[in-house]
């Protein structure tokens, strides 16, 4: 079943009935075969060369072909010296056919593009909960536990895996049609991952100085990533991979009149706050791209 590439469920119904009769088919001519070295010879040539030439028709990538020659094989190999033996295996190919049948259509559906868009939408998800709990780290007062042990640090991980599922759902076949859309898509998810890397970067920073920032500058990263928590929880991706938001990009004039009437003289202090406000500009460029994506704008 693992040569399955089709989006509804009525289209892989067909698609599996159709490898499971070719599946049988080839069985059975395994079967006939199995006693004729020179027939067994030729057959194999042909569906061989068949196999192979039948790629260049959108199947450069699926088991189907190669598992159909296999089972040919498999069947004129399997040992058995009687007539009740031959039904037993023809008995264990439909029942094996049925189970991978009913497992791949109802067990374990496979419905990537679903899945894409649910992957995409639990990252803004877990954005907006990183950015909560930035904030609050921000604004506690005191450090208890290790910067790498804190909440927004560790579901970086999550986020990671996320966006690695959706790079690995947009090599299936099912996205040939919309490839360059969800290739741009990807983009703008992995630069609000690698925006968020850096946020997480310049806060190590500031713990490492003890936040000696003044309070109005502290009061407007917590407004800013207050903005921000109201923005990531408003994406929201739709089954035709258009994002939408309720929210318009965060200004970030305040930070920048905060942190220039701040009289920071150390220097690693001054980059983590540049880097946290270059982080928050990517945050606003590819948070609008991804909502302009589908529009083409």
């Amino acid at each position: 079943m693992q040569g399955v590439v089709a989006r509804s469920f009525v289209s892989q119904f067909f698609h599996v009935l159709l490898f499971d009769i070719v599946y049988f088919a080839v069985f059975m001519l395994g079967l006939f075969i199995r006693n004729y070295p020179e027939l067994k010879a030729l057959v194999f040539i042909l569906l061989g060369f068949s196999v192979n030439y039948i790629r260049r028709f959108g199947l450069q990538n699926s088991m189907a072909p190669v598992m159909a020659w296999m089972l040919c094989f498999l069947a004129t190999v399997l040992p058995f010296n009687f007539d009740s033996d031959l039904w037993t295996h023809i008995q264990g190919l439909i029942i094996g056919l049925l189970v991978g049948s009913v497992v791949y259509l109802v067990v374990y559906p496979e419905d990537y593009p679903t899945l894409f868009v649910n992957n995409s939408n639990r990252l803004f998800k877990l954005l907006a909960f990183g950015m909560i709990d930035t904030r609050r780290y921000l604004l506690k007062r005191a450090i208890s536990q290790s910067f790498e042990r804190e909440k927004f640090v560790l579901i970086k991980k999550n986020i990671n895996h996320l966006i690695d599922s959706n790079l690995a759902i947009n090599q299936n076949d099912v996205f040939s049609v919309e490839r360059k859309e969800i290739s741009e898509v990807l983009i703008h998810q992995y630069a609000l991952v690698h925006a968020y890397s850096v946020m997480l970067e310049s806060y190590r920073i500031l713990k490492i100085h003890d936040y000696h920032l003044s309070p109005a500058l502290r009061l407007a990263l917590s407004t800013i990533n207050k903005q921000f928590i109201a923005v990531f929880k408003s994406l929201s991706m739709s089954s035709d991979y258009s994002v939408h938001t309720t929210h318009t990009a965060v200004p970030l004039a305040l930070l920048a009149e905060k942190f220039s009437k701040d009289e920071l003289v150390d220097t690693s202090l001054v980059m983590a706050l540049l880097n946290l406000k270059l982080s928050f500009n990517l945050f606003n460029q590819h948070i609008v791209a991804l909502v302009r994506v589908k529009n083409g704008h």
